[in-house]
């Protein structure tokens, strides 16, 4: 199994990460291409980072800018539908839609009767599209930053400050209610009809939600996959979840553990297993599947310089 990693914080931005090998295979510094969020569009690689998004073609770069009152601190990208993509603006708090020209189209704001607010409010950072409509995940329905300055640490990343917020509604009604609370630093949505999956970053949990039939996000199952790491990032193959294990926790500087993971999850008898990827103190964003009919074409034209070196240290794995 291949798979492509995201990394952010980190001095590799992609990694090429064979599981059965247990190696890294190829990768990019962020001194070449700064990488946060990382998705699939057809033929193209789709990046997100600091305040615009990138589409990666085989015949070049196409950098759209996302303007606001903030700077984006862009976060997760995801396809909505076809020719349209969303890209997460933490730092104003939305999602912002553009077409394959880079002309955006839409753009759901669960704030925007609040008027002027904060910078990086609620740390609004992913999305998944459901039957339900579009669900986001934020660390807190009130100022984070302010919040967690007031209680300890532990509380901050145990006392299930995070949500979960229905961007679009029915199309009628529901539009920016909290569906789904209760969860830690709640971050890498992923919708696998009929389920909703998540990580809880903070305490390394990975939770299986169902939607009712009023769209409100109920806990299913939940799996304890890490003691040691920062959750974030999955991508599912089967039963198996893979998950990256960040050594630091994103923003805070606390140093987690000597080594990134990847975690392998499986789903039905709940057996952890994990890889290391890198010793070091990186973190991992998003976890998708190595396409070599996208990727070969991409490093032909754009990383035939960057290669990796299973044996050094940097990539060494056990």
């Amino acid at each position: 199994m291949k798979l492509l990693l995201g990394c952010v914080n980190s001095d590799l931005s992609l990694i090429g990460f064979d599981w059965d090998k247990g190696e890294v295979f190829w990768s990019c510094p962020q001194t070449k291409l700064k990488v946060c969020g990382i998705c699939y569009d057809g033929p193209d690689l789709l990046i997100s980072t600091d305040d615009f998004f990138t589409r990666v073609t085989p015949s070049g770069y196409i950098r759209t800018r996302l303007n606001g009152r903030h700077e984006a601190l862009s976060h997760s990208v995801h396809v909505i539908e076809d020719d349209l993509v969303g890209i997460v603006d933490t730092g104003n708090t939305r999602v912002v839609g553009f077409n394959r020209k880079g002309e955006q189209e839409v753009e759901f704001e669960p704030l925007k009767e609040w008027g002027e607010i904060p910078k990086d409010a609620i740390h609004l950072n992913d999305f998944a599209v459901t039957a339900s409509g579009i669900l986001a995940s934020s660390f807190d329905y009130r100022p984070w930053r302010q919040t967690k300055e007031d209680i300890t640490w532990d509380d901050w990343c145990t006392g299930g400050y995070g949500v979960i917020l229905n961007l679009t509604g029915n199309g009628v009604t529901g539009k920016g209610r909290i569906v789904g609370c209760g969860f830690n630093h709640p971050h890498s949505l992923n919708f696998v009809d009929p389920y909703l999956y998540l990580c809880s970053s903070a305490t390394g949990i990975f939770h299986k939600c169902e939607i009712d039939d009023t769209g409100v996000v109920r806990e299913k199952d939940r799996f304890k996959v890490s003691q040691d790491h920062f959750l974030r990032g999955a991508h599912k193959m089967g039963t198996e979840w893979f998950l990256g294990g960040s050594a630091v926790r994103h923003g805070q500087g606390v140093v987690l553990s000597q080594r990134v993971v990847l975690y392998r999850l499986d789903e039905e008898t709940g057996k952890v297993e994990n890889r290391t990827v890198l010793w070091g103190h990186g973190e991992i964003y998003d976890v998708l599947p190595w396409r070599d009919e996208v990727m070969e074409p991409l490093i032909r034209k754009h990383f035939s310089e960057t290669v990796a070196r299973p044996g050094s240290r940097q990539f060494r794995t056990s």
